[in-house]
């Protein structure tokens, strides 16, 4: 990882990703296929005696008025319910709740290698 320059993406990159995410949102379908194989984990998990716990990673501002555009809070919110009726979710995802400064951020999908340190050692480095 060390050789890897991450937190260096080219110029364009936050655009990139920001237009690809609203073409995303704009044909986003639910993937009830994917909640099979959810479920599956967390009775494994269960069966086995191991805590699962989901976590919906935050996105910039950004990120977040797109999809705010495309109309997808209801659907985001029967999402996070039925990952919730299998396991705890944290959801770190919510408007305010990061900064919306750039320099946190790779691009409006991901923190910085630094920022991300930062958050998995404040949600785990208790336990």
């Amino acid at each position: 990882p060390d050789a890897i320059a991450y937190d260096v993406p080219g110029a364009d990159q936050w655009q990139v990703v920001l237009d690809a995410e609203r073409a995303a949102a704009e044909a986003w379908e639910m993937d009830t296929a994917a909640f099979g194989t959810l479920q599956h984990i967390a009775d494994r998990c269960r069966a086995e005696g191991a805590q699962l716990v989901f976590v919906e990673y935050p996105t910039h501002p950004d990120l977040q008025r797109i999809m705010r555009e495309a109309g997808l809070e209801e659907a985001r919110a029967a999402y996070l319910q039925r990952l919730g009726a299998m396991a705890p979710v944290i959801d770190l995802d919510q408007p305010g709740l990061f900064p919306a400064d750039r320099s946190f951020w790779r691009d409006p999908l991901h923190l910085t290698i630094d920022a991300q340190r930062a958050l998995i050692q404040r949600i785990w480095g208790a336990q």
